[in-house]
């Protein structure tokens, strides 16, 4: 369609002089002309019945995707396949109309494909796909002229479309193992139109522009008003201008490896190379063209490999910004240290996947921190004030250590007033801000993803409990798992459940101390600043393991502890009524030291006599060889000696030092 709407059906010299003229190249199309076109070819319908083609293969449904290139249990087979690309490359105009039309018939030529299927992507690469995709892609003059519609209406249609067409291109080559099928499709697409795609949608998603330090200075503080207005986040990346680039690249990536697995098949000295249309490889085009887009889509693009059938596969994908921001190290690196190791491959896989499923929960509410206005710049500096924070820690201690007198002639602590206290109070007003800050985050963050994953436990366990129940008394009726979930859990469970959740949560806790020290040290005395170095252990794995080795086996520690107080408790009263008169009589306490009350006698062995060497032998005066108790005596000294200084407290070591070798078994 060239020219715009006439006033009569019937042409005469009339209407030609009336007729305006359609610029393409700079004009979208009138909507009456859209219109028009949308109801003489029926594209409603046409775009519901590739929705409905695409639905029959949805999920990698192999037997319907070969079944609609052939059916055996008919007399006559119907290629829809071949139908779908057919009906795709009859398109030689690009508008509003068509491009919803091309997206669709993409979208199930994809769908027809992935899984993979071999047969039906040798069946579409053998009908000349290459070229039908790279004339989407193509923005020389021709192809331009029919997306200026596209163009001068936003262009998010056009994106879409380069999209889709740049995924049927990598979902062509996924799992391929037919050389020839690769080679074929390379021989028929450009690769200049490729390079060109990847390079513009690096230029068009802001990262090719030349910029100065007063321009990025500029940047980050506008996206700090962003963050405290209206935050952002990541958006929606599978559907952004980077992701054409990061699909074409994908594509190099894949076809460069098919080249080398075909070498080493064929065993050729020579390294393979196939060629596009204009006979060009891919390490040609990538040479002229510009570096940074290159080694950009190299960063954001990782792979892995996975076991498909006997062959060892090469699969790319993008890495999300979303992901970078939002999935902290410590938490990929606790999955790694605590996944299942030993068991068989399935429990081994679904343990894994478990713990992936948290930290996809984790990433979650991480994105919705920075999409939540005053949330998003804590989150987006959390790491710098942690480091911040520390450094704080530090040089308020410092101080303290180095330039603060205190005046002892009270029973608290105080700082002679002066400069000294006017600097020590801005740095305590600083630590107060900066745990502030940090014990919201954590509280938003790490302490909702802990409840949300205590939650779903919580609820798994109630519903495998009634299913137990259920197979037990041989019912027939299913487990209504809805009922069992948290919504309709009665409000004062949920609130007691999350209490008792929080409490079994120990970094809360220690966040909080933090900033109750921060507090204490600021109203009442500098002495609660000295609990705040202690936050150098979230920073060093090997720190962390030091705590860890306490509490991780910290109920065996208590119970162990515990006892010992009983066994000390039983020396107390031995030593009470017996050998009172052993202790030092010229002591404070009168008669007996600090044995004068059962009470004293006992803290006198917890304390005193646990420190020396040779146990309440070092303490007590030594016995005459002349006395009736002096058996008795030794007997007290030998015991306390054995169980308590070297039984008792070896065994609280040989606890910790057996939680620090499993730690070291499980890195």
């Amino acid at each position: 369609v060239t020219k715009g709407k006439k006033n009569d059906a019937t042409p005469d010299d009339d209407d030609e002089e009336n007729e305006v003229p359609i610029d393409l190249k700079t004009q979208p199309i009138p909507d009456q002309i859209i219109d028009d076109m949308s109801n003489r070819f029926c594209i409603d319908h046409m775009s519901v019945l590739l929705q409905f083609l695409q639905l029959l293969t949805e999920g990698h449904n192999d037997a319907m995707q070969n079944y609609l290139r052939e059916q055996p249990d008919n007399q006559t087979s119907i290629d829809l396949v071949e139908a779908v690309v057919t009906f795709l490359q009859q398109f030689k105009y690009c508008n509003r109309i068509t491009a919803d039309v091309q997206i669709c018939t993409l979208e199930c030529l994809i769908e027809f494909v992935q899984g993979p299927c071999s047969e039906n992507q040798s069946e579409i690469v053998s009908f000349n796909i290459g070229e039908c995709l790279c004339m989407i892609l193509n923005d020389g003059p021709g192809p331009q002229m029919y997306k200026a519609d596209l163009i001068n209406t936003g262009g998010e249609q056009m994106w879409i479309l380069r999209n889709k067409a740049v995924e049927l291109l990598v979902a062509l080559t996924e799992g391929c193992l037919a050389f020839s099928v690769s080679k074929l499709l390379m021989s028929t697409i450009r690769l200049d139109v490729l390079a060109a795609n990847m390079i513009l949608s690096y230029e068009e998603s802001g990262l090719g522009k030349d910029t100065n330090v007063l321009a990025d200075a500029l940047g980050a503080g506008l996206s700090v008003i962003q963050d405290l207005v209206k935050p952002e986040g990541s958006g929606s990346e599978l559907e952004d201008k980077l992701n054409l680039g990061c699909g074409i690249f994908i594509f190099f990536k894949v076809m460069l490896d098919q080249q080398v697995l075909r070498e080493r098949e064929l065993g050729n000295k020579e390294p393979v190379v196939w060629l596009d249309r204009d006979g060009r490889s891919i390490k040609q085009v990538l040479r002229k063209k510009e570096n940074a887009p290159y080694q950009h889509f190299n960063q954001t693009v990782a792979t892995i490999e996975i076991a498909r059938g006997d062959a060892v596969e090469r699969v790319y994908f993008r890495v999300l910004v979303k992901s970078k921001v939002n999935l902290p190290e410590r938490s990929m690196n606790e999955v790694k240290n605590t996944v299942q190791r030993e068991s068989g491959d399935g429990v081994r896989v679904a343990d894994f996947f478990d713990k992936c499923i948290g930290l996809i929960h984790e990433i979650d509410y991480y994105e919705e921190m920075r999409n939540t206005r005053g949330l998003a710049i804590v989150h987006k500096f959390s790491v710098p004030l942690e480091w911040l924070s520390l450094g704080m820690s530090f040089a308020i201690n410092l101080f303290l250590l180095t330039r603060v007198s205190f005046l002892n002639d009270d029973t608290v602590a105080r700082v002679e007033p002066g400069d000294e206290q006017k600097i020590l109070d801005s740095m305590g007003r600083g630590i107060i801000v900066l745990q502030a800050l940090q014990w919201i985050h954590f509280a938003m963050g790490p302490t909702r993803i802990y409840l949300d994953f205590q939650w779903r436990q919580w609820v798994q366990e109630r519903e495998d409990e009634a299913m137990r129940t259920c197979k037990a008394n041989l019912s027939i009726h299913p487990v209504d798992r809805d009922a069992y979930s948290k919504e309709q859990t009665p409000p004062p469970i949920v609130w007691a459940t999350t209490l008792m959740m929080i409490a079994k949560f120990w970094p809360f806790w220690q966040r909080a101390l933090y900033l109750a020290c921060s507090f204490l040290g600021y109203y009442v005395t500098p002495v609660w600043y000295c609990f705040q170095p202690l936050q150098v252990t979230s920073f060093s794995p090997k720190l962390m393991n030091v705590v860890l080795a306490v509490t991780t086996n910290g109920k065996s520690l208590l119970l162990t502890f515990g006892l010992m107080i009983i066994v000390v408790y039983m020396f107390a009263i031995w030593a009470f009524f017996r050998f009172s008169n052993y202790f030092d009589e010229e002591g404070d306490f009168g008669v007996g030291f600090n044995c004068d009350t059962l009470l004293r006698c006992w803290l006198l062995l917890m304390t005193y006599g646990l420190r020396q060497g040779g146990g309440m032998g070092d303490i007590l005066m030594r016995p005459n060889w002349s006395d009736d108790m002096v058996g008795e005596r030794i007997l007290f000294d030998v015991l306390y000696f054995l169980l308590l200084i070297i039984l008792f407290l070896n065994i609280v070591f040989g606890i910790i030092i057996d939680t620090f070798a499993e730690l070291r078994e499980k890195r």
